[in-house]
């Protein structure tokens, strides 16, 4: 075990001039996949929830300060990303797929392409001859061509984004594809059910070579003495001679507990983002080919995920993160850290919440929509050592029918172990769903969920301490429907023990009854104007009666002792 600890000590390093994602669509639910650099700037793959059923992949771009420029939204529903390239003429081109409803039916896969303005070049469904593709991975080819590899087929497109041709491969499922520097392609999958690494020939159409392996391979990349370095899904490098025979494996990095998530390769050097999975601890590397530590150092973070690794024209180091919070461990934040090679990590902020408080937390009716609006009163503390002069504050709800941002940027100054109230002005933190012809919500308890991001511009170099959820009472302060006047409909007796008369002026055309939680306990047709209910087994206590006639509704509080 001591070994183990050592090895993992000697192999994390701490990451300098950090910067964390800084933007006006941060949200809770933010997952990061996928970085390529361009001269200077870094661009990068976030997959955010923006509102009710609104969802989608944006490219971001940061500047050689780690400042966000822009991001790009793909405009597309629900989407959800698999990778992102860059190409010859400094192009980027994106894959990913596009469900075309918001219960994922009828999904296609998409490729997109856009300047490095965030300029969208052009976007459109990836098919082959006969139908809609599910593609895997997608390389540039000497030509400028693109490739495109799905479970059986390999398509080509023009730079431009048009169809050219397509061609079986030879696997039954394909994994990766990757352009050696003979002009060869290298595709991994499984042929009959065996996994399987390929070397094809995309201009004859033929096999070169194939060898069987034992990896589920990710990424490919070659360095300049010929070998072929590669990541495998779970997490292992390893490396192939140019007849695809294998020569190393990376396994102590395994065997110590430490996943990579992403590599690049400069010259000799491999230079690793990963994380070790049980302690939650990010890494950034640097290793020989054969997979030897050349540097390392531990940071203090805890909980973030490196997903990316890019390198800039100044070899400068980007590494993409997702981190999460215990309090709410399915959403996930995105992070953007950018350092020298051999930088060391030098933040001390850390902030989080520790309480908050509802004020004047209302529920008002809007069509079949009720929104829930509050001003929260939040309750800010700094456990770091550097003294915090702005952060921001962002929101995800659990509860409600919608996702409903908030991210609010605060200038205030909190010394180290102090804390301070700010607030959140009123606004609409969620949404509650009423199906039609279902009874309108009563006073209901919606848990919201807060957390802090960007301690001073920086990273917050403890996540973990970042949110806090709390249910909030939300009051009814109105029902959106033709009411009628209370006198036409009589319930009578009221209070009742057994069972109550129900009387009115008009044609009753249906009755629902609540409790005070809204869950419907009855819902009844009834077509008339009067009638009797018996509700002898009901527990005593408070109900609501809503009574919808040929002229309006009624709602009625009942109470049954």
């Amino acid at each position: 075990m001591e070994k183990i600890l050592l090895f993992i000590f000697l192999f994390l390093v701490q990451l300098s001039k950090s910067q964390s994602i800084n933007s006006a669509s941060h949200t809770g639910i933010d997952v990061t996949k996928g970085i390529i650099s361009i001269n200077s700037k870094s661009y990068y793959l976030e997959d955010i929830v923006t509102g009710c059923c609104s969802k989608g992949i944006y490219v971001a771009c940061a500047d050689a300060s780690g400042h966000t420029l822009f991001r790009k939204n793909l405009n597309v529903n629900f989407d959800s990303f698999k990778k992102i390239i860059k190409t010859k003429d400094k192009g980027i081109i994106v894959i990913g797929n596009s469900p075309t409803t918001c219960d994922v039916a009828g999904s296609k896969d998409f490729i997109a392409k856009l300047d490095t303005n965030g300029n969208l070049l052009y976007r459109g469904s990836v098919s082959s001859a006969w139908s809609y593709e599910y593609i895997s991975d997608i390389i540039e080819y000497q030509d400028s061509t693109l490739y495109m590899i799905s479970d059986s087929l390999l398509i080509i497109y023009s730079k431009g984004g048009q169809y050219l041709s397509e061609i079986a491969h030879g696997l039954n499922t394909a994994n990766s594809i990757f352009a050696l520097a003979n002009g060869h392609l290298l595709l991994n999958g499984k042929l009959n059910n065996a996994l399987t690494n390929l070397e094809y020939d995309p201009v004859n159409f033929t096999v070169v070579s194939q060898q069987s392996t034992t990896f589920s391979l990710s990424k490919f990349e070659q360095s300049a003495n010929g070998t072929i370095l590669a990541l495998s899904t779970s997490g292992e490098l390893v490396s192939f001679n140019s007849n695809l025979g294998l020569i190393s494996i990376g396994s102590g990095l395994v065997n110590s507990g430490i996943r990579i998530s992403d590599f690049i390769t400069r010259n000799d050097s491999l230079f690793v983002a990963g994380y070790v999975p049980t302690m939650e601890v990010p890494l950034y590397g640097i290793l020989d080919l054969s997979f030897n530590v050349l540097s390392a150092s531990q940071p203090s973070y805890r909980r973030v995920k490196p997903t990316g690794i890019s390198m800039t024209n100044e070899n400068k180091i980007n590494v993409i993160t997702t981190g999460a919070s215990s309090v709410f461990s399915n959403f996930t934040f995105c992070g953007l850290y950018q350092f020298p090679i051999d930088g060391g990590f030098n933040s001390k902020s850390d902030i989080g919440i520790v309480a908050m408080n509802g004020i004047n937390s209302t529920m008002s009716p809007s069509s079949y929509y009720y929104s829930l609006a509050t001003n929260l009163d939040v309750v800010i503390k700094n456990f770091g050592a550097d003294t915090v002069k702005s952060f921001y504050l962002n929101k995800y709800n659990t509860g409600g029918y919608c996702f409903n941002l908030f991210h609010k940027f605060y200038q205030v100054t909190i010394a180290p172990g102090s804390t301070i109230n700010v607030q959140t002005g009123r606004s609409e933190f969620s949404t509650f769903y009423v199906e039609p012809g279902k009874p309108a919500p009563m006073n209901t308890k919606t848990e919201i969920c807060l957390f802090t991001t960007v301690p001073n511009s920086g990273n917050d170099i403890e996540i973990n301490n970042d949110a806090f959820c709390d249910s909030v009472l939300f009051t009814v302060t109105g029902i959106k429907e033709n009411k009628l006047d209370d006198e036409s409909v009589s319930v009578f007796p009221n209070p009742f023990h057994s069972s109550f008369h129900l009387q009115s002026a008009y044609k009753i055309i249906a009755i629902k009854l609540v409790n005070t939680l809204n869950v419907l306990l009855k819902d009844q047709l009834i077509e008339n104007q009067e009638t009797e209910f018996n509700y002898e087994n009901l527990p005593n206590g408070i109900y609501f009666l809503k009574i919808e006639t040929e002229k309006g509704t009624v709602l009625k509080k009942i109470v049954k002792d």
